[in-house]
């Protein structure tokens, strides 16, 4: 890779503190001999780095302390354009297993100490409102709940493709379990030629109209980001309201899909035992691929995405494709 075999990192040095606008003081250590490169005054280092394109100043600056300390404190090492500061971030990935970059402000955090926090941004909060909660799913964790966002899908593919220090195994997405609401949930992933895709198949049983309903609210969570204001949300909903008004089972499965990204629902209402009415919810999104283009990749996590091709989506079975691949494995 041509932007890590251009500068190798340099031995740390002693601490230094500069301001824009004040002379730079050069600081010595009895370890600036063992590199020819900082034996240099902090003036012609400074020199040196302005003939540097951005991209290689920042990846100067992190070779070492000093020089970390002396390009950010007399150079403009911000990267304006988002797309380019990812891909940069991104090579370095690579070399740096502990790290993951934020796709949404261009982080590079230490993901395991995030472990807590749904490996999420530090800076989470600073983020807009749509880009916190861009979630499909949760997953049960012993006593806690893990939002399935863009940094666990990132790690997820991480690991497949470059080895489990840098990412999560795959098992981290199968779990199952009933939450303190009494909703059987269960999750299950698999990646299919690159693509990941995760089944979830939520259950609740009621015996009155009134805790039906409330049960039904707790599916809201399990529904993507484009289902509250679209037209097949609504379908959902309508057979759930039926369900309730009338505590009546459906006949089959109902199948919707989202148009808007690639999640498939499959709703069945069933008559359960002693008039009791149960509600099964299957849901089967595809991920993509990472960094890839596929529509199915990024627009989960968009909530005003474009409309993908209706064709396309009539198409589309993602419980068949998962359900297949399962049985070929068998």
């Amino acid at each position: 890779m041509f932007l890590q075999r251009t500068f190798r990192p340099l031995r740390p040095v002693g601490r230094a503190c500069f301001k824009v606008g004040e002379p730079v003081k050069e600081t010595k250590h009895p370890r600036d001999h063992q590199n020819p490169f900082l034996r240099l005054p902090n003036e012609l280092l400074l020199e040196i780095a302005t003939f540097l394109d951005k991209e290689f100043q920042v990846l100067l600056s992190l070779s070492c302390r000093r020089l970390r300390v002396l390009l950010n404190s007399c150079l403009d090492l911000s990267l304006c354009d988002m797309s380019v500061k990812l891909q940069f971030l991104r090579l370095l990935e690579s070399d740096l297993p502990e790290h993951l970059t934020c796709r949404i402000c261009g982080l590079l955090f230490k993901w395991r100490a995030r472990r807590f926090w749904s490996y999420c941004c530090p800076r989470l909060y600073s983020h807009s409102r749509e880009d916190r909660y861009t979630s499909h799913d949760w997953l049960m964790q012993g006593d806690r709940n893990i939002w399935v966002g863009r940094e666990i899908v990132d790690l997820i593919f991480r690991a497949h493709e470059q080895g489990q220090r840098h990412g999560l195994p795959l098992s981290f997405l199968s779990t199952s379990g009933i939450d303190r609401d009494g909703v059987t949930r269960k999750n299950e992933a698999r990646l299919m030629d690159g693509q990941l895709l995760l089944a979830s198949h939520w259950e609740v049983e009621s015996e009155s109209r009134q805790e039906l309903a409330h049960r039904a609210r707790l599916l809201n969570s399990a529904l993507c980001l484009h289902s509250p204001q679209n037209v097949y949300g609504e379908e959902i909903w309508q057979a759930l309201e039926q369900a309730v008004t009338g505590m009546t089972g459906l006949e089959r499965p109902r199948l919707s899909k989202c148009p808007f990204c690639a999640t498939d629902y499959k709703l069945h209402v069933q008559d359960g035992h002693g008039g009791r009415t149960k509600i099964v919810l299957s849901i089967c999104q595809n991920y993509g691929q990472r960094y890839d283009n596929m529509l199915a990749n990024e627009q989960i996590f968009v909530r005003d995405p474009s409309r993908i091709d209706a064709d396309a989506v009539s198409r589309r079975d993602l419980h068949a494709v998962f359900e297949s691949y399962t049985s070929n494995k068998l």
